[in-house]
């Protein structure tokens, strides 16, 4: 099993990550590795269509429970980023 959580439930400060034990890292590295590439594949074709990524980042306020005007989505946009190298 792998459980991924947001970083700063791990009251980490930096980044996002992944944690895995070291049994777990060694057994499914390759999958794990392909995981990661897709997220960053994700947010390859996200950056490269700006109105996908208003649509995605909406659909997930919506499907977690919240309302959010475009204004707000658009100035979140502006904010963050998706980094797109490992």
């Amino acid at each position: 099993m792998i459980d991924v959580a947001p970083a700063e439930e791990l009251d980490v400060k930096l980044n996002d990550m992944v944690f895995a034990n070291k049994k777990t890292f060694d057994k499914k590295y390759d999958a794990i590795r392909k995981c990661i590439e897709l997220i960053f594949q994700a947010g390859e074709e996200l950056e490269a269509n700006p109105q996908s990524k208003l649509d995605a980042l909406k659909q997930w306020y919506t499907v977690n429970g919240s309302e959010v005007e475009e204004a707000t989505l658009n100035w979140k946009l502006r904010k963050n980023y998706f980094q797109l190298k490992i």
